[in-house]
C-alpha cells in the first residue's frame, strides 16, 4: 500500500483510510443519482447507512420498501416521481 510508505501510517491505519474513502465515494455516487432525479442529495448518507452499496438499486427497484422506512413527505413525493419515470422506460 502506498499510504504505508508515509511515516506514521501503518497497515491498519491505511486500511481504515481506504475504507473511509470508499464509503465517501459511495455516498457521493448515491447523492449524484438522487440529484439526477431531483431529490436532495442530503438523503444519500442515510440511504448508504440503511442499504450500503445497494442503495441505488433499492431506490430504483424497491422504492416502496425505501419509502416505508423513510419519513418526510418531500422525499416520498420525489420517490413517486422516480417510480413513474422508471415505469415509463
Amino acid at each position: 500500500m502506498l499510504l504505508t510508505k508515509i511515516k506514521g501510517i501503518g497497515e491498519k491505519k491505511a486500511i481504515e483510510i481506504g475504507a473511509d474513502y470508499a464509503q465517501k465515494q459511495a455516498v457521493t455516487k448515491i447523492g449524484m443519482f438522487l440529484q439526477e432525479h431531483d431529490i436532495s442529495p442530503a438523503y444519500s448518507h442515510r440511504l448508504f447507512q440503511n442499504y450500503g452499496l445497494t442503495a441505488i438499486d433499492m431506490v430504483t427497484n424497491h422504492p416502496y420498501e425505501v419509502l416505508s422506512e423513510f419519513g418526510g413527505l418531500s422525499f416520498k413525493n420525489r420517490c413517486v416521481c422516480i417510480i413513474a419515470r422508471f415505469r415509463k422506460s
